[in-house]
């Protein structure tokens, strides 16, 4: 990825969020880029902040005139969602797309919401011993029992961010919500 080697900001964790960012590796991210590229649907999974971003980023995919049309995106939440889990919505969404990529957002890669999803889509695909299906997720936690289901059927990127911060009340240094996974993601 590119470089940019000086600080972008006077605030220490939008330069700690750049540093991160950076640190990706683009061989560890193309799988899961080239998997996001074919679906022809996405289904977003995560939990709060982690929801949030990965929402924020997908509806701009969503919406995209240039090299991502037709390209729906999904939530559980959605009211067009074809199931009440991800199980109840594979036998569907495998009828009404060619790929489906199960998207997961999770700092912590414990969050009970989205291994909830992973894990019914696991049971689905191993049942029903389909390959339109496919699992990806961003994550701190690369050890997680979370990375450990999306791994057999997928890809899993470390984004540094989550980690123990010493309390400070300098809200430059550390971010006001401790954010830096979700602004980064």
């Amino acid at each position: 990825m590119g470089e940019i080697r000086s600080k972008i900001s006077n605030v220490g964790y939008v330069n700690r969020i750049r540093d991160n960012l950076l640190g990706l590796k683009r061989k560890k991210l193309l799988p899961l880029y080239e998997d996001l590229r074919s679906a022809n649907c996405v289904v977003c999974g995560g939990s709060g902040r982690s929801l949030c971003s990965l929402n924020a980023a997908m509806s701009q995919i969503a919406m995209s005139t240039i090299g991502w049309r037709n390209k729906v995106v999904l939530t559980p939440d959605d009211p067009g969602f074809p199931g009440k889990n991800m199980y109840d919505a594979a036998a569907e969404l495998e009828r009404r797309y060619k790929k489906t990529l199960l998207l997961i957002n999770s700092g912590s890669g414990v969050s009970e919401d989205p291994k909830a999803m992973a894990e019914d889509l696991a049971r689905y695909i191993e049942n029903k011993k389909t390959s339109r299906f496919s699992m990806g997720l961003v994550t701190s936690n690369v050890n997680s029992s979370l990375a450990r289901i999306v791994r057999e059927h997928g890809h899993v990127v470390e984004l540094k961010g989550r980690g123990r911060s010493k309390p400070s009340l300098e809200y430059s240094e550390i971010g006001i919500m401790g954010d830096m996974f979700e602004l980064g993601s």
